[in-house]
């Protein structure tokens, strides 16, 4: 008897958090079905994505690093030649 309280109570337990997810799909539907009826584009409000982390944009900028264009480089490219 004990087993079933807990079982019903679990029971319970889940389709309460299912029909909460079905209600927050329910309203982003509608959302976004109000949005195409208004001419609004999809994701019009919300904050933009973040961008992931990288090793490319997480490395540190190197001091020494030297940048295209950079006018000592070209003159000394230049007097090789």
């Amino acid at each position: 008897q004990q087993r079933a309280k807990i079982w019903a109570r679990e029971k319970t337990q889940k389709r309460e958090e299912k029909d909460k997810r079905k209600e927050q799909r329910r309203k982003k539907r509608s959302r976004q079905h109000d949005l195409l009826r208004d001419g609004g584009e999809l994701g019009e409000g919300l904050e933009p994505a973040l961008q992931p982390r990288t090793l490319e944009n997480t490395r540190e900028e190197e001091p020494t690093r030297v940048l295209e264009g950079d006018a000592e480089i070209l003159r000394d490219e230049a007097d090789d030649e």
